[in-house]
């Protein structure tokens, strides 16, 4: 059975005929962008620095493989390759896009991408940078947020987006340093505050022998960060504002640390009071719109 019969899109046939190809279309996220745009009736093509792989991949998917091509044919080039690759692989398919082409990058993070990108891009070419804020594992794309950067992108933007709706996923636009700071918390200081875990019992060591269900979830969801550590460590490195969150983690652990029984307990029934206002406020913003 055909991978794609196992997603869930909307709108299928959206900019029906339309040629795509994606940069990296083997991996994980491209995989998945694929068998999503195949599903709106777009024309696919896939190329993959892992040839084998690539044609495997096409071949399953059901889509074509572009091998070392001209990109002149298509409308669309998405590159979805990791953050160390990205920028190489993004100015190379510059030099091969035909005129009136929109070029779109993949990447969790903008820093050191979107600028150098811009800088180099032909009047000829549009740009936007998304980020989807989901893995590539998932199997309904129904609902699904993605970030999505207009950098340059007058004629291509509401194109763009009604194909990311019409795979079925929400579009939310946003600026580079808006879309930085929230990674900061969102995923740099998430990721960090489950490292330090890690690092914590790798050193006192555990045994599963008493373990809890919610501890054997937690075991289980460090797993799977393990298998994207690259990633990770990538937004901890190159996103502007993880250190200081990462600052702000090490005030938080050491306040609580040294706080005397009585002081934790009033300042976590705080904390807890707070967290809920800031999830009430999020969910009228997101109510408004």
């Amino acid at each position: 059975m055909p991978e794609a019969k196992s997603f869930v899109f909307e709108n299928s046939g959206i900019l029906s005929g339309g040629k795509v190809a994606i940069i990296g279309g083997a991996g994980g996220m491209g995989r998945l962008l694929a068998r999503g745009l195949k599903a709106c009736g777009l024309e696919v093509a896939i190329c993959d620095v892992d040839e084998r792989k690539g044609k495997d991949v096409a071949k399953r998917l059901g889509v074509s493989f572009l091998g070392s091509d001209s990109l002149q044919c298509f409308e669309v080039v998405i590159v979805a390759v990791p953050f160390e690759e990205m920028l190489k692989a993004s100015l190379k398919s510059l030099s091969k896009m035909r005129e009136g082409s929109l070029l779109v990058d993949v990447s969790s993070i903008k820093t050191g991408i979107v600028e150098p990108i811009k800088k180099n891009l032909p009047d000829w070419v549009e740009y936007v940078s998304i980020h989807p804020l989901f893995g590539p594992t998932v199997r309904d794309l129904k609902g699904k947020k993605i970030a999505v950067i207009p950098i340059k992108a007058e004629r291509w933007l509401g194109k763009l987006l009604s194909i990311l709706r019409g795979m079925g996923c929400e579009t939310i636009l946003s600026s580079i340093e808006e879309h930085e700071k929230a990674m900061a918390k969102i995923q740099a200081l998430h990721h960090f505050s489950y490292l330090c875990l890690v690092d914590c019992l790798s050193k006192l060591g555990f045994d599963r022998k008493l373990s809890t269900e919610s501890f054997e979830r937690t075991l289980n969801l460090l797993n799977r960060l393990r298998s994207n550590l690259d990633a990770i460590l990538s937004i901890q490195k190159h996103n502007p504002f993880a250190e200081g969150m990462r600052l702000k983690y090490m005030e938080a652990v050491e306040a609580l640390s040294k706080a005397g029984s009585s002081d934790l307990e009033r300042i976590l029934r705080e904390d807890f009071a707070n967290f809920e206002r800031w999830q009430c406020r999020a969910a009228l913003r997101k109510a408004r719109l």
